[in-house]
């Protein structure tokens, strides 16, 4: 039997040649007592949820509850639950049903997040930069859009496992995006009422750094760590706070809130604390310098400044 809630599969064909074919995953919402029907079509080499009439669907799980079906069905890995539930833990029934809702050549619809290239047009130069040094207006356009700060790390887990156990590329770089967008966000940070999100985050990023490749960064051929480089800044943020509150002077656009008070809620920095020992022991690498000295941030996932004429 399957614990009920959120699931992923994922498999791969093997050819009669012994040839191994991509990887493909989907993940799947069960309910308690629920029987979920899959058939292999071999035109796609794909498993396809089949709508059951109701009389074969009673039957299905009239043969299951009876056991028929289990000399062909292998054992669930309950020794890996409380890891999986670490991993998926913020995967909701809608966050599922809106993820899985792919396009027909399999990409999942992730919510495309705002560009300060595209936006630069629009803005003056002065704001460009701020823009560039403080992403908080693009972390809370997405969290309006999809509606709560619960439904954005939802598609941070989603992409994650994706790539993780689904060797899929865009759900890496999804993952990237938004690990960088909430690392990015220190006005955010400092808003009242939202440091709730931000400990989701992190716990969530925490429960993710114990599954990643040491060899991650090496693999995919990036010059630099943007984990380390990004995570610095927020843990620097959480860990290490101003003497004094934050100006009240903000962007109109924004919805977050204007003034912070001093210091952070102690869970915040309790988890930030967890993962700059997490990543520590992961990667060798200490968050609270990591480029090994000092060194200049730059390269594509660097702030964008534009200098303003005398």
């Amino acid at each position: 039997m399957v614990p009920p809630g959120a699931h992923m599969v994922y498999y791969a064909v093997v050819r009669l040649s012994g040839e191994r074919g991509e990887r493909s995953s989907f993940f799947v919402w069960v309910e308690p007592g629920e029987v979920a029907v899959f058939q292999w079509c071999g035109a796609t080499e794909r498993l396809i949820r089949t709508a059951q009439e109701e009389r074969d669907q009673k039957r299905w799980e009239c043969e299951v509850r009876n056991f028929e079906h289990d000399a062909f069905l292998g054992a669930y890995p309950l020794h890996s639950l409380p890891r999986w539930r670490e991993l998926s833990s913020l995967l909701s029934k809608p966050s599922i049903a809106r993820l899985e809702d792919r396009s027909e050549d399999g990409r999942v619809p992730y919510t495309v997040l705002p560009s300060l290239r595209e936006a630069a047009a629009k803005l003056d130069p002065s704001e460009i930069t701020r823009r560039g040094v403080d992403r908080s207006v693009e972390l809370d356009a997405v969290i309006s859009r999809r509606g709560s700060d619960s439904e954005v790390l939802a598609e941070l887990q989603h992409s994650f496992l994706s790539f993780l156990l689904g060797y899929a590329l865009d759900g890496f770089e999804h993952w990237k995006a938004l690990v960088m967008l909430w690392c990015g966000c220190e006005e955010a940070l400092w808003g009242r009422g939202h440091s709730g999100g931000f400990v989701a985050f992190l716990r969530a990023l925490r429960a993710q750094l114990q599954h990643l490749p040491t060899d991650l960064f090496a693999e995919f051929g990036f010059s630099g760590n943007f984990l380390a480089v990004s995570l610095s800044g927020l843990l620097q943020s959480v860990l290490e706070p101003p003497a004094e509150e934050v100006p009240q002077k903000r962007n109109p656009e924004s919805s977050l809130a204007a003034v912070a008070p001093v210091g952070h809620p102690s869970a915040l920095r309790a988890e930030a604390t967890a993962v700059r020992q997490a990543f520590l022991e992961k990667f060798g690498v200490d968050l609270a310098d990591p480029l090994g000295g000092g060194g200049e941030l730059g390269g594509e996932d660097g702030p964008v400044v534009v200098e303003l004429p005398s």
